[in-house]
């Protein structure tokens, strides 16, 4: 088996060897009645995982100084996130959240210390460059604010559902999000240094720029099937897995735009962190919630995301041949 196959394994095992492991914790934990709030933590550093442990098991490339540190302190953060879910089914939930926030928050920091100390081309070699045109930056964070309003739009004029009131917005979150991106973004990194950096490429040079991102969207979705069952969902965990499915394949569709124009991780990484939580500034800071989603609200959704999203595929960057993806 060649490195870049034996790579590949080393990330299916990973990204979605943990999350199987996980599972029989999460219901456990779901059963009991216990918070469940730590396996959807740890779940997303698993893709990134994925990808950090055959770079560390490269033998044709050396990996240098700082992007060892990060990627080692990487893993060993992954499992101790990974330990503090399981154990939250037994124990205390509650200490092993504040365990998992405490962590999360010295690994994001520290993470950026290491990136800033590797030279320019130690970060651009290993997808971690902070280069982008600003403007650009921008224009993508715009398009992807108005296109969640627009869907909310839509949506309620399709339900019924009233529409949220302007003063139940809270710009506080607005002006926070940047800061909390910081102390929380190798959660963000975590998924999309696995999905858009490393499996985007590889499934658009296998399948095409729009099938592989399409396929690609299949994949993201099932990954959160655990989740859905015994965490977004109490009673209507097909439904919910479904309409994720639906969700991955038109978020995925906006990312791999966004992740092909500019080639930055952290701009993607920053978007998600946007998309997870957009409803809250809609909501006065509250989560959403357990979702029992109904087959209507399903077709709805699917409805919705194709008429918004699809035509991004019609974009000059999904036109271009294969050979051009990196």
């Amino acid at each position: 088996m060649n490195e870049s196959k034996s790579n590949l394994l080393k990330f299916f095992l990973v990204a979605y060897g943990l999350p199987i492991l996980l599972t029989p914790f999460l219901y456990i934990a779901n059963k009991k009645g216990v918070s469940t709030e730590t396996f959807p933590l740890a779940w997303m550093f698993f893709p990134a995982c994925g990808v950090v442990i055959g770079k560390l098991s490269y033998k044709s490339v050396e990996l240098k100084k700082w992007t060892k540190i990060f990627f080692i302190c990487f893993v060993v953060t992954t499992f101790l996130m990974a330990l503090f879910a399981i154990l939250s089914a037994f124990l205390n939930a509650k200490f092993f959240i504040y365990g998992q926030n405490i962590l999360l928050i010295s690994m994001s920091l520290l993470a950026f210390a290491f990136i800033l100390y590797m030279n320019v081309e130690e970060r651009e070699s290993n997808g971690l460059g902070f280069n982008i045109n600003f403007k650009i930056a921008i224009k993508f964070i715009l398009i992807y604010i108005i296109m969640y309003i627009f869907t909310i739009i839509v949506s309620s004029k399709i339900t019924g559902d009233n529409l949220p009131k302007i003063q139940n917005i809270n710009f506080l979150l607005i002006i926070y999000l940047p800061i909390q991106f910081i102390l929380t973004s190798m959660l963000f990194f975590g998924e999309e240094y696995g999905w858009r950096y490393y499996l985007q490429p590889i499934m658009q040079k296998k399948f095409g720029l729009r099938l592989g991102v399409i396929f690609f969207g299949i994949i993201w979705g099932l990954w959160h099937a655990p989740l859905d069952f015994f965490f977004y969902s109490s009673s209507t965990g097909i439904q919910t897995l479904v309409n994720q499915i639906i969700l991955c394949i038109a978020l995925g569709i906006f990312f791999a735009w966004a992740y092909m124009k500019t080639k930055n991780i952290w701009l993607v990484a920053f978007m998600h962190c946007l998309h997870n939580n957009m409803y809250g500034l809609f909501t006065n800071g509250e989560l959403e919630g357990i979702q029992n989603l109904t087959w209507k609200d399903v077709l709805i959704s699917a409805l919705i995301m194709s008429v918004i999203y699809l035509p991004i595929l019609l974009t000059k960057e999904f036109r271009k041949s294969n050979s051009k993806v990196v």
